[in-house]
Order: structure tokens, then C-alpha cells, then sequence
């Protein structure tokens, strides 16, 4: 009985062993969070130590920039949680705004923008800021479409309009970065989920329209 419950112990130390296995080995990704430069070092010397380095993707606060050197020699993607990081100097108290994005870009570092809410911090409005702090429109909207799809390896498949992809499209009413922009149609896979025009909760905030089986607010 005693050996049957040591050889169970051991059973159930190996499973839980697995996913570090899987990572060692390179099928499982990693992510790490970093909120100093002296993280990123730390993170850097472990993946590359235990033989992980090449699918290790970092997670990145933007005083993070002051580390890009190294990433870049590492070959990493990394998502940015901010766009800009504020610096005092300690003698003149007069402080310089770094923009976070161009460090990356001109350090040639893929990144993607990460949103902090469904509303006012959602994607859009991220990529729209981060053409605001020096990028191009189309850097910007790489940042959340290809980029991430990128690095999660579903490149073959979303992230962008290519034959053979899943066929995820918006269709707005005008630019996409805009804050009056709306969108009008939603395709899942090809297939036509949404139509603006014929949502109800839609049609009553543009025209008053009540919706069916809803009771007047």
C-alpha cells in the first residue's frame, strides 16, 4: 500500500511537471511581465539559460524602454502596456516624455498594444494614440491586428485580409481610428453575423425607434 501511494505521489509530480516540460522543450510559450529594465535582464537570463529564449515573449511597463537594447539582441516580440514614460531630471526638476512606441520601432522590436478596457482604452483608441506618439497609421494598426496575431502563431490565420484566412472582418462607416466611426457589419468566418442597420438597441439611439419586445425607458 505504501509503495502504491509513493508511485501515485510521483504520478502526480510528473503531471504537474508537464507544462514545465512543454516549455522547455518549446511547445508551450511563454509570457513574462516586466515592470523594470532589471526584469527584463532577469527574464532574458533565465529563458535563455533553460533553453527557452526563442519562444519567450515579454510583457512590458513602459519603463521597460531602457531595456530595449537587450531585447532586440535577443530577437524577442514584446506587448507594451503604455505608450509614453515620463522621466524628472533630479537636478534641473524638469521632466521629458519618452514615447515608448518609437524606441521599439526604430530598435526594430515587433510589439503589439495591449487594451486596458472595452471602451475608452479599447484597441482602436490605442493605435490611434500610438500614431499620436510618432508611428505611421499603418504601424499602428500592425500593432493590434498582425502583430499579435503573430506572436500568438495564428499569423496563417487572422490579423489580416488573405486568401485562406478565417475571414474575421468589421466594415466601419468610416476610419476605423476615429470616435465617431461605427461599425456596420460583423463577418465571423465568413459568415454575416451583424448588420448595423437592423440592430435594435442600434436604431433606437439613432432614431428613436423602439426595439421589439423591449419595454419604453
Amino acid at each position: 500500500m505504501a509503495r502504491r501511494n509513493h508511485l501515485a505521489e510521483l504520478k502526480e509530480i510528473e503531471e504537474k511537471q508537464e507544462p514545465l516540460l512543454d516549455v522547455v522543450e518549446g511547445r508551450l510559450p511563454v509570457w513574462v511581465a516586466c515592470d523594470t529594465p532589471l526584469a527584463v535582464h532577469r527574464a532574458l537570463e533565465a529563458s535563455r539559460d533553460n533553453g527557452f529564449l526563442h519562444t519567450t515573449h515579454l510583457v512590458l511597463e513602459p519603463a521597460c524602454y531602457k531595456a530595449a537594447d537587450l531585447i532586440a539582441e535577443a530577437g524577442l516580440h514584446v506587448v507594451l502596456t503604455g505608450m509614453t514614460y515620463t522621466e524628472r531630471d533630479p537636478r534641473t526638476g524638469e521632466t521629458d516624455e519618452i514615447s515608448v512606441v518609437e524606441v521599439f520601432r526604430d530598435k526594430g522590436i515587433p510589439f503589439a498594444l495591449t487594451s486596458r478596457n472595452s471602451s475608452t482604452q479599447a484597441l482602436w483608441y490605442q493605435a490611434a494614440m500610438a500614431m499620436s506618439h510618432g508611428l505611421t497609421r499603418d504601424e499602428a494598426l500592425a500593432s493590434v491586428t498582425s502583430s499579435p496575431a503573430r506572436m500568438l502563431g495564428l499569423e496563417g490565420r487572422v490579423g489580416k485580409l488573405a486568401a485562406g484566412h478565417d475571414a474575421n472582418v468589421l466594415i466601419c462607416s468610416g476610419d476605423p481610428l476615429s470616435v465617431t466611426t461605427t461599425i456596420d457589419h460583423v463577418f465571423i468566418e465568413g459568415k454575416h453575423l451583424c448588420y448595423r442597420s437592423k440592430a435594435g438597441r442600434v436604431r433606437q439611439l439613432l432614431d428613436g425607434t423602439q426595439p421589439e419586445n423591449t419595454m419604453a425607458e
